[in-house]
């Protein structure tokens, strides 16, 4: 429908495999609480619908290496 609002999320750049950022500790060698991508993302998507209102109705991915 026209005037309808679409929420779009944009995933770059996403760190996983042997050697991402979610092992416990990051790059930098600080603690990282979030053992898992997954983790981290549905803690951020619960952000933005709890304090923010914003559901995603499409995802746009893009990897870098």
């Amino acid at each position: 429908m026209l005037g309808d609002n679409v929420t779009i999320l944009h995933l770059s750049d996403l760190q996983f495999g042997k050697n991402h950022r979610f092992a416990g500790i990051d790059l930098t060698g600080l603690p990282n609480p979030y053992d898992t991508l997954l983790a981290r993302l549905w803690e951020g998507l619960q952000h933005l619908r709890e304090d923010h209102s914003l559901r995603p109705d499409h995802t746009a991915h893009q990897a870098l290496e």
